[in-house]
């Protein structure tokens, strides 16, 4: 499941973005914030950590955020250039200086950590193909979440998020006290959080792609309970209803600007 921030597409009229086959990164990503479109940049729960530079004036800041557990707003500046790189959850360059749990709700800057200083420097100078190729520099030598968390994760995104910890527990042969633990301490939230994000993420790369989807319809593929349980879900990640949500991203629009390269 290719893990979104559908907001940061809404400040800018052309959002690129690329994969990188082999690496444990769910994709980089460059856009310029432009001043006639400027709106409230959301960010959601994704699980994941970013590395993501500021570009202006030539010169570049760079910090390593952590996934947020709510909706939380990103400055958004006109006419600054952004680039990022979204690892996949439980994953992030060995050189930063914190863990995935450190990083829970929060940033920090690169220019703290090991490298970052000289990373900043030199993505600043550069286009959106050889920044790619630095961060991929930078991060040669990765954390991982290991075995078995990995396992676990991977059945969760088999699953995009419907799956309880029994059936964890199953397919595991872990116990739910441990799965819980290794959750806590590897990626700073719980299993049920996790779960919970990644099962929003489905329901908004599904109404992203449908912007006309039914609700009733769309809670149901998605694995929630029922409607109102889906608009609870985007209220508390998104800030949103789910109506609201697709008229703040201008959904009819939305798949006209993202540029895959």
């Amino acid at each position: 499941m290719d893990l979104v921030q559908p907001f940061f597409p809404v400040n800018t009229s052309r959002y690129y973005k690329t994969t990188a086959p082999g690496y444990p990164i769910a994709h980089f990503y460059t856009y310029q914030a432009d001043a006639a479109q400027m709106r409230r940049t959301h960010v959601i729960p994704d699980g994941c950590v970013d590395l993501l530079f500021e570009l202006r004036d030539g010169q570049a800041e760079g910090w390593a955020y952590g996934t947020v557990t709510r909706h939380w707003e990103l400055p958004a500046a006109a006419g600054c250039v952004w680039f990022g790189v979204r690892f996949q959850p439980g994953w992030l360059p060995a050189a930063l200086s914190v863990s995935c749990a450190e990083l829970v709700n929060t940033r920090t800057p690169l220019r703290d950590c090991k490298g970052g200083a000289a990373l900043c420097e030199q993505v600043a100078a550069k286009g959106f193909r050889e920044r790619i190729g630095l961060v991929l520099r930078y991060a040669e030598d990765m954390r991982g979440p290991g075995e078995p968390l990995q396992s676990m994760l991977t059945l969760i995104e088999r699953h995009t998020g419907n799956v309880r910890v029994g059936q964890l527990e199953a397919e595991t042969h872990y116990s739910s006290r441990y799965i819980h633990q290794l959750f806590r301490r590897q990626l700073g939230i719980s299993t049920k959080s996790f779960v919970d994000f990644m099962r929003f993420q489905l329901a908004v790369i599904r109404l992203n792609a449908q912007p006309g989807k039914n609700m009733a319809e769309l809670a149901v593929e998605a694995g929630y309970f029922d409607q109102s349980h889906l608009v609870k879900a985007f209220r508390a990640f998104a800030d949103f209803t789910p109506g609201g949500y697709a008229a703040a991203v201008d959904l009819p629009n939305y798949y006209r600007k993202i540029v895959q390269v």
